[in-house]
This record gives C-alpha cells, structure tokens and sequence, in this order.
C-alpha cells in the first residue's frame, strides 16, 4: 500500500501538472513570440514532468493518452533537440532522459505561463499589498518591512515566508498558495517575482517595486545561486535532482557578462540566470506607472542610506499609522544586521536551509561593479541605455558615477 507521503506527493505533482495543462494557451503564446514553432500541445506536460522528474503514474493519472503515447512523444522531442540522453550519476551503467538547454529554456516559459494563469485567477482583497521585485532587489528585506508595519512588532507571529507567501513559487500548488492567503486575518503582503504587465492591477492593491542597480543584482544572485548549496534535498530525495548534471560554474565576471548580453529571461524562477534585458523590462514598466496612486517604485540605495525615513514614507502610502514609541525598535529589526542574524526564520530558499545566512550575503551598493573592468562597465552602460528610458537609467545608476 502506498505510504501517505507517497500519496501526498502524487497529488502534488499531479495537481502542478493540471496548472501546465490549463496555461496551455498562454505557453504556446509564449513559444510563438519566442519563435519556437515546433512544441505541440501534447509534449508541454511531458517536458514538464520529465524536468521534474514526475513518475509516469502521475502522468497516467492525469491523461491515459499521454502516458500511452509518451514513448512516441518522447523520442519526438529528442529528434528535436528538446530531449537527450544523460548517464544517471545515481545509477552507474544506466541512461536516463533529460531536458537539453534549450528543453529547460521552453520549460521555463511552461512554469511562467502558469504562473501568470496562476495571479489572473488570484482573488484580491481591499488593501491587500503585492511586492513585485526582480530577484535579489530587496525582496525579502520589502517583505520583512512590510510584515513590521503590519504587525507593529519586531517579534513576528511566524517564519517571514509563511506570513508573505510567494504566489509563483513553482514548487507550491496553485490551491496550497490560495489557501495560505484566504486563512490569513491580517492585511495581506504577497511576494511576486513577476513583472507588472503580467499580473492584474486592481486599485483596491498596493503595488511596491524596488529599483536596485542591476549589476548588484546579479552580483547578489550569482553568490546565493552559484555560490551556495545548489540542490534542495527535498527534490534529490524525490529523484528530481538527479536529472540535472552539475553544470560548469562561470566565474563572476562570466556571470555578469551573460546577464549583460542575454536577451531573454527564459530562466527566471526556474534556474540560476537572469538578464539585464529582463531587469530593465521589470523596471521600465514600473517606472512608466510610478505616478500612479497604488503603485510604489522604491530605490534598494534609499533603503540602505534612509531606511528609517523610507519606512515612514511607506508607511504613509499604506495607510498604516505607527505610533511613534515604536518606531526605534521597527527600523533596528529591518536593519540588514538583524535580519541576517534571524536568517533562519526570513530566507526564502529550501536550498539554505543549513545555512541561512548566505542569503544575508552583503547587502550593499558596488558589489557587482567591482567585479568589472572599464571596458565591460561601458559594455553594461550601452547595453542598459538600449533597454530603458534616461530619465529611468538616471534614477537606477545615481550613485554609479555614470548618471
């Protein structure tokens, strides 16, 4: 008989698979703007499953068709490049199948395509708060700010992650996130990586996006991702890990210069890349809306130079009245310090789990620039100068010494 975990985990994966199958519109929207023509509506669920390593009984459960033509589906997507063979590093002597880079990279628009299906069928509340940050820009930290003015104490009723769920994380359900979010009576705080255009806009919400020096950003990323533990032991254990290879780690620079030149966020929330181009997309549209009455465009620079004064601006766009005795105590607990000495209950990553202060790496302005050179400086600057208006790259670069 099978074990309950085995149960629940079935349910899981089917129940991810469903929201793959019911974005399937959106995703092949996406393949055709990505000029990706030859992926048919069959193989979207396969590709996803193989990448997550879903058992062919999960797939059976979901489509008696699918899994009896998956042989035929799978040795069409390795015909196409999507698909290929790999030694298994588990099992010596034994092949398995596995997503190529360009398999993940269509993987990638399969998990964002369900995820933006995912936030249109969101069911918003009065007040309710959305946090809408390019990774590494100060999620976590707009996040912890956000739960102390809610809250009003520094001594929080729960891990940071439970009281600010992240709609599009990719390895929670669509119902699991909606029924964290309804059970909860105090205002609503909710992390999104995704960029505005791609969520709905309701005036009953407040929108907050942080602006943060996009080489800082990837500096940042690149250290937590490429850097630190690379495999959540949750998924080695379920067999998922073992179908990615450990890829060769670029050096720093080499990581700055791929996020400079991509031209593409196929990987974002999925795998440890991101680009310029996507950073300046994000910003770009915030930045068009900043005038707008619930929208909230923030610099990650304020933050560390006036985080007491950023805080009360906030606070006063949310509506929300801090008495003043405690206030002193609400800035310390957003204080980089502090919040990297209680890592434990504000990271957001099942991969750090052992070692939570890695995500608190730095914090501060300049650590992306230093890993650079003058002539790969000039790179970025021409590059971003392509991608966002000058009155945005002015407000983004101001203490670069380019603006």
């Amino acid at each position: 008989m099978p074990s309950l975990a085995s149960d629940e985990s079935m349910a899981h994966d089917m129940a991810l698979l469903r929201e793959v199958d019911n974005a399937t519109q959106l995703t092949m929207d996406y393949l055709s703007l990505a000029s990706i023509e030859d992926i048919h509506e069959d193989e979207l669920v396969i590709l996803t499953a193989i990448l997550a390593g879903v058992s062919p009984q999960v797939i059976a459960e979901l489509s008696l068709d699918l899994v009896m033509n998956l042989g035929r589906i799978t040795d069409g997507l390795i015909l196409r490049g999507y698909l290929e063979f790999r030694d298994n590093r588990n099992v010596p002597g034994r092949r398995m199948v596995a997503p190529t880079k360009r398999g993940s990279a269509v993987c990638a628009l399969i998990t964002k395509a369900a995820m933006i299906k995912r936030w249109a069928d969101f069911p918003f509340r009065q007040d309710d708060i959305v946090i809408a940050t390019f990774p590494k820009s100060g999620t976590t930290w707009m996040q912890m700010i956000c739960a102390l003015l809610v809250f009003q104490t520094s001594d929080l009723p729960g891990p940071l992650q439970e009281l600010s769920p992240w709609i599009d994380w990719g390895q929670s359900t669509r119902d699991e996130v909606y029924t964290k979010l309804a059970v909860q009576e105090h205002r609503r705080f909710i992390k999104t990586h995704l960029i505005l255009k791609n969520i709905p806009i309701d005036p009953r919400v407040t929108y907050i996006v942080i602006g943060r020096h996009p080489l800082d950003s990837a500096a940042s990323f690149y250290h937590v991702h490429m850097g630190g533990p690379q495999v959540d032991e949750e998924h080695k254990e379920s067999g998922a890990g073992e179908l990615q290879p450990d890829p060769p780690i670029p050096s720093p620079r080499e990581a700055l210069l791929r996020f400079i030149d991509e031209a593409s966020d196929t990987h974002i929330g999925t795998g440890p890349e991101i680009s310029l181009a996507c950073v300046m997309e994000h910003l770009s549209y915030a930045w068009a809306r900043r005038d707008q009455p619930n929208v909230v465009l923030l610099h990650y620079e304020d933050l560390l130079v006036n985080l007491e004064g950023q805080m009360r601006r906030l606070a006063e766009r949310l509506g929300i009245v801090v008495p003043e005795v405690k206030w002193p105590g609400l800035v310390k607990a957003a204080t980089f310090e502090q919040m990297r000495a209680a890592a434990g209950r504000l990271q957001p990553l099942p991969q750090l789990k052992d070692q939570p202060g890695l995500f608190f790496r730095s914090g501060r302005s300049g650590s992306g620039r230093e890993l650079l050179g003058s002539a790969d400086l000039a790179r970025y600057h021409e590059r971003a100068a392509q991608l966002g208006p000058p009155d945005l790259l002015a407000w983004l670069h101001r203490q670069d010494g380019s603006a």
